[in-house]
């Protein structure tokens, strides 16, 4: 059973007041007090919510909290109304919530280190739809970011909600294409929801608060990004999410933690194989040892959430991509290229194998990786060559 909500003790929830008001001072005690999780829980037990905690007299407060945490509560209140501070808020586009309020996303409050204030911008996750978490290395490679968009896409197609991190790499990579594919895809931070990291995400993150999903975090607004917030960050992205999809992952890293949460949680996990050789592959094939489920197709994920391929609608039509323009010859090296960097020496290779008309000699093949690197198609790594997805750079 979840434990109890705002005011609740031995599992009985009792629900707080769903007005402005509660919010103002909701936002006051998590937000501007910048309380703790247990001391918020501590503030509220057996009060009908933080309107009531509000009204405390000074020695009840001091017998609830710290007394560090008392004295700061003691000079907000001398300095700060509640009510103006909510409407700041209200004005940036920030909303906010708390367990026991309508809107709180019922899987957060299934965990037991839930966040006792949620503030977001755009929309939270629907509750009756299915959701997944694709997650990953930020350095990834080009293997793992084409892998990461055929598998957002494909679960965005079936209406399936996509969580990440918004962080660089296989989360970002991910978002963007269950976007693009018209899917619903939300963002949990790592610092205040008005603010954007990594600031290279920026068009991302404007993006899925003008649609139909949003960002998150359970820090106040104006908190910067540090270090230690992104464990915290990471219960939340597993906790939201059905299925945990780990596209490239070291053995030690953020991803890896993010794992152990959800197993913690409950949730079931899933790893994309890769190279035994490859270092951003020593999370997924540890995992993968482990009893996680394998992912090799989309479907996949789809039979681990008990649907079928094509049996759900998406929310709105795809946004349009660019699509392939190559000429026969360039389309016979393109089958070749891989997502792995190849030298052409190694490319002329594979073409005299495959190729039984005329010869593919060393300049042929330079001469056409130099068309397809100018078209886009094709990246340069320091005397090695890469397809890239549908010819568009991540």
């Amino acid at each position: 059973m979840p434990e109890s909500g705002i005011g609740g003790k031995g599992g009985e929830l009792i629900n707080i007041v769903e007005t402005e008001t509660e919010r103002a001072y909701l936002h006051f005690f998590g937000g501007t007090c910048a309380l703790p999780r247990g001391a918020m829980r501590k503030l509220t037990e057996g009060l009908s919510g933080y309107e009531e905690a509000y009204r405390l007299p000074d020695q009840e407060l001091n017998a609830r909290l710290k007394d560090q945490q008392a004295f700061r509560i003691r000079q907000c209140k001398k300095q700060i109304d509640p009510l103006q501070e909510l409407e700041v808020l209200y004005a940036k586009g920030i909303r906010i919530t708390a367990p026991g309020l309508s809107e709180y996303p019922e899987k957060l409050a299934e965990i037991p280190d839930r966040p006792e204030v949620l503030y977001y911008r755009g929309n939270l996750p629907n509750a009756d739809r299915p959701s997944v978490a694709i997650i990953g290395a930020r350095r990834c490679s080009s293997y793992g970011s084409f892998v990461a968009q055929e598998f957002a896409g494909a679960l965005a197609k079936e209406n399936i909600q996509i969580i990440s991190g918004l962080a660089l790499g296989i989360d970002s990579v991910g978002q963007k294409e269950a976007f693009e594919q018209g899917g619903d895809t939300f963002g949990v931070l790592g610092c205040g929801v008005d603010i954007c990291y990594p600031a290279s995400n920026r068009a991302l993150y404007r993006q899925l608060i003008a649609s139909s999903g949003g960002v998150l975090s359970e820090f106040a607004p104006g908190t910067k990004a540090m270090a230690a917030n992104f464990p915290q960050r990471n219960r939340i992205i597993s906790a939201l999410s059905d299925l945990v999809l780990v596209v490239e992952a070291r053995i030690r890293s953020g991803t890896m933690i993010t794992v152990s949460m959800a197993l913690e949680q409950g949730r079931e996990v899933m790893a994309i194989p890769g190279r035994i050789t490859d270092p951003l592959q020593g999370g997924c094939l540890y995992l993968l040892q482990q009893g996680a489920g394998m992912a090799l197709k989309p479907e996949d994920v789809l039979s681990a959430l008990h649907l079928q391929c094509g049996g759900r609608v998406s929310v709105k039509a795809p946004h349009s991509k660019q699509s392939l323009h190559l000429t026969a010859e360039e389309q016979e090296l393109w089958e070749v290229l891989d997502f792995t960097p190849q030298s052409p020496e190694e490319l002329v290779h594979l073409l005299q194998a495959a190729h039984t008309g005329e010869p593919w000699e060393l300049t042929k093949v330079m001469y056409h990786l130099v068309l397809l690197c100018g078209k886009g198609y094709v990246s340069q790594r320091g005397g090695r060559y890469q397809k890239l997805k549908e010819g568009l750079a991540t």
